[in-house]
């Protein structure tokens, strides 16, 4: 089950201050860490401000 997977919480998890710390694992992480945050940051990226929110945070380079 995922938190981030229902639309009204994607935003709710991105105003919490969640995006940031997610994108930290991608690159501090343990490999399952790095896995569920990808798939976490891939929900939240849905909805287009999270988007935004995601780049700025820096998670393109360590996603490609």
């Amino acid at each position: 089950w995922n938190l981030a997977a229902n639309d009204k919480s994607k935003v709710k998890i991105a105003k919490a201050g969640a995006i940031p710390p997610l994108v930290n694992l991608l690159t501090s992480g343990t490999v399952g860490a790095k896995e569920e945050a990808a798939g976490a940051l891939w929900n939240l990226a849905i909805n287009d401000k999270n988007k935004e929110t995601i780049a700025e945070a820096g998670a393109i380079p360590p996603l490609v």
